[in-house]
Order: structure tokens, then C-alpha cells, then sequence
């Protein structure tokens, strides 16, 4: 996979050039080549967009806050988003929810997303601090609906929020302490609050606990 440098310019910024990071993250791991590796039930055994393809395509939607499966369509020609995930091919609408509708039928592709995201945290050495009560650990997943304020736009699916303007309201997730901000909990040491969207449900196993919390007033 190629490599990104990082540096100021005064030159026009595509929009996804976050995916750089996403595509990076992803590089350090085994996930396309373990998906590849396994046949679906109903897909030939060397289908015209690999699985890790799918997989890559799908998570660059979720990273952009896209969830809709027609939404990839937008990216088919895309070329800096096939360059930043490191994709032979970009599934088409149909395939992509053909494929993904197969996998979520099998437990093998949920093994395999769970492993390659503990192994990517640990990998990167990821900071994950836990809270303790009656000196147990708990590993803290905070989840916070965040409003966007798109009020004086013609994009599709705004809604109002409880903010009381139009726009969109995904939802974030925050890993451990470090989510939190540092007014927000008992912490040993400064925080600061990190933004993680959630792209893998359930990334975290670890022999701690879990507490999910959601914020107050969501």
C-alpha cells in the first residue's frame, strides 16, 4: 500500500481525506487477506470484488457517517478513495448488500472483525484507561448523540434534532477514560477527550468487564 505524507498546503483539500487515516489503520491489519481466505455461503470462491474489498468499501461509508448501501455508488469512480483504502474494486449497491447480508448470516466474519480490532489496538499500543469501583476494572464505552447543524442546506435525510435545528445526529462512541472530558469524570490524570466513531460494533474484548453509558439528556 502506498504511504501518505502529512504536510501543510495551500492546495484544494478533498472532502474524505480523513479515509488516508482509516486506510493506514487498516493496512496494519490482517482483516482483507482473513476475509478473502473465507468462502461465503451462495459466493463463487473468487468473486469479481473480494470480500476484503466489500469490507474496505463498507467501513469507508461508515467512516463518513454513511450507512445506506446506495450510498457507495458515489465512490465506484472515486479514485482517492479507492487509493486511501488500498481497494482493487469498489462493489456496486447490489453486491455489496448481497455480500454483507451473506455475512452477517456466519459467525466466522464477526470472529475475524473482532480479532483484527483487538489486534489493531493493541498493535498501535492505544491508550484504553479503565475506571475501577471495589478495585475491579471496567472498561468504560460512553455513547453521545452529537447534532450537526445543516439548517440552510438541501442535503438529504435532515431532520430535527434536540437541538432544535435541522440536521443530522450520529452517534459517537468514546473508549475509556480518555472519552471522557476532564470535568466529566474522577480521573487520575488530565484527559482529553477523543473521538472515535464507531466503525466495528463489540471491538473491545478484553478478560475486563464492559459498561456502556450513554449521556445524559440523549
Amino acid at each position: 500500500m502506498k504511504k501518505f505524507i502529512t504536510e501543510y498546503t495551500n492546495e484544494r483539500i478533498v472532502a474524505q481525506s480523513g479515509l488516508a487515516i482509516v486506510g493506514n489503520l487498516l493496512d496494519q491489519t490482517n482483516l482483507a487477506s482473513k476475509l478473502n481466505a473465507y468462502k461465503l455461503p451462495g459466493i463463487s470462491r473468487n468473486p469479481s470484488c473480494s470480500n476484503g474489498d466489500v469490507a474496505k468499501s463498507y467501513i469507508g461509508l461508515l467512516c463518513q457517517g454513511k450507512s445506506d448501501f446506495d450510498h457507495i455508488e458515489t465512490f465506484r469512480d472515486d479514485a482517492f478513495f479507492q487509493l486511501a483504502l488500498d481497494i482493487q474494486r469498489v462493489p456496486s449497491s447490489p453486491t455489496l448488500r448481497q455480500r454483507l447480508d451473506q455475512a452477517a448470516l456466519t459467525k466466522k466474519w464477526k470472529e475475524i472483525l473482532h480479532e483484527e480490532s483487538l489486534n489493531l489496538i493493541r498493535r498501535t499500543n492505544a491508550e484504553i484507561s479503565p475506571v475501577y469501583t471495589k478495585d475491579k476494572a471496567y472498561i468504560p464505552v460512553d455513547l453521545d448523540v452529537s447534532p450537526f447543524d445543516n439548517s440552510k442546506t438541501k442535503k438529504e435525510g435532515v431532520e430535527r434534532t434536540y437541538k432544535g435545528c435541522d440536521g443530522y445526529a450520529p452517534m459517537f462512541a468514546y473508549i475509556g477514560q480518555e472519552g471522557l472530558r476532564e470535568q466529566d469524570a474522577p480521573l487520575k490524570k488530565r484527559a482529553t477527550r477523543r473521538r472515535i466513531r464507531t466503525v466495528i460494533q463489540n471491538m473491545i474484548i478484553m478478560a475486563s468487564k464492559l459498561v456502556t453509558r450513554g449521556a445524559n439528556g440523549n
